[in-house]
């Protein structure tokens, strides 16, 4: 299962230490995902819908797959706590939390993200290159990350570092054949997809350091060629499997995972629209524990999530946009309505996201509530 990281549509709060370290781990889990713009994306996004790296045919550039607007070389963002009045706190050295290049055509070469906190010395906590062939296929990604579970009061200055590199290698067709994954300058494992007399991919295989297949994933198409299932086992026992329409849309995905069920399915309009996806997860004796219902617009952007436990509410949060389809505005609020957040955006001309400001609003709270965060973010353009 893939999960996105999602920057603006989620609480953001960085004045608090220990929620900080929990951001670290999941921005280094990230480094080469989008911007986190919640338009065309849901928090439970399809299941390894990027399965196997594209092909020159099918590439799209991460302009698109972040949903940044214009010619953009350089992006990079930086988080201020705001005090009583809503005027930033400077801090005590300028450092952008993300940064991010781009080349002329708009596939990500270089990010870095760097920790805004001074008790670890605003290290470096993980910095990562693309490299693209000619036809701007990804042939190498490396990433060089804190491992931050060694941190501690101690060693804030000499945390250990690790060295991730994947190389992709491509068929003289163009279809991709095989990634390397390295760490530290050790082999950890190997991908292979395989391929039908269609050209078709019709497995995946994850082999070990010792080239054992430990997990692979199948893949049935129907008539049309569309794929109409994936399967994936692990160890002999299946623990995902995805079925699709005509269409190549996400019908149903269930998992299994330490005695837990999890079932996710879509709902489309007549013109094949996203409108609802719902996710629930069951115990041993099949009693639903978690849902969580996701409602889209004609755009197919989010704009409910509904997450519940044990029947109850405890989570909602709603988007915003404006008559140009780009987000102004997320409210979040707990099931109780004893707290509630918003997010109000603001945009440059070319409909990017230059200011995301957060405010509090407690249940005794009249009003908007008192701003708390502000993340800012400056563009570089070609």
């Amino acid at each position: 299962m893939k999960f996105i990281f999602n920057r603006k549509s989620s609480p953001n709060f960085l004045n608090s230490t220990k929620l900080m370290k929990n951001i670290i781990v999941v921005l280094l889990v990230v480094l080469f995902t989008g911007c986190g713009n919640i338009q065309n994306s849901s928090d439970s996004d399809t299941v390894e819908s990027q399965i196997k790296p594209e092909s020159s045919d099918s590439i799209q550039n991460d302009w698109n797959k972040m949903n940044l607007k214009g010619k953009i070389s350089y992006l990079k963002t930086v988080t201020y706590t705001l005090n009583d009045l809503g005027q930033k706190v400077e801090k005590k050295k300028s450092v952008p939390d993300i940064e991010k290049f781009f080349n002329q055509d708009g596939f990500l070469i270089k990010q870095k993200i760097t920790s805004n906190e001074p008790n670890i010395n605003y290290q470096v906590l993980s910095e990562g290159t693309n490299k693209y062939d000619s036809r701007n296929r990804l042939i190498e990604q490396s990433i060089i990350s804190l491992n931050t579970s060694k941190m501690n009061f101690y060693n804030r200055y000499d945390i250990p570092k690790t060295i991730r590199i994947k190389k992709i290698e491509y068929h003289s067709d163009n279809q991709p054949s095989r990634t390397f994954v390295y760490e530290n300058d050790k082999f950890v494992e190997e991908v292979e997809f395989l391929y039908n007399s269609k050209n078709q991919l019709i497995s995946v295989n994850y082999l070990d350091s010792n080239r054992f297949i430990f997990s692979y994933t199948k893949i049935e198409y129907h008539q049309n060629g569309t794929e109409k299932v994936r399967t994936n086992y692990s160890n002999g026992e299946m623990k995902w499997s995805e079925t699709f329409d005509n269409h190549g849309k996400s019908l149903k995905y269930i998992s299994y995972e330490n005695n837990f069920k999890t079932i996710i399915t879509s709902e489309y309009s007549k013109k094949g629209i996203k409108s609802i996806e719902s996710k629930k997860k069951y115990d041993s004796k099949e009693n639903i524990i978690e849902s969580e219902i996701i409602k889209f617009d004609s755009n197919e952007n989010i704009v409910i999530q509904i997450i519940s436990k044990l029947n109850k509410v405890i989570y909602e949060k709603n988007h915003y946009f404006n008559n140009d389809n780009l987000l102004t505005k997320t409210v979040i609020k707990g099931g109780s309505n004893s707290m509630r957040w918003s997010f109000d955006y603001n945009l440059d001309l070319q409909g990017n996201v230059i200011e995301e400001i957060e405010y509090i609003n407690r249940k005794d709270t009249i009003g908007k509530g008192s701003p708390q965060v502000m993340t800012v973010t400056e563009y570089d353009y070609y």
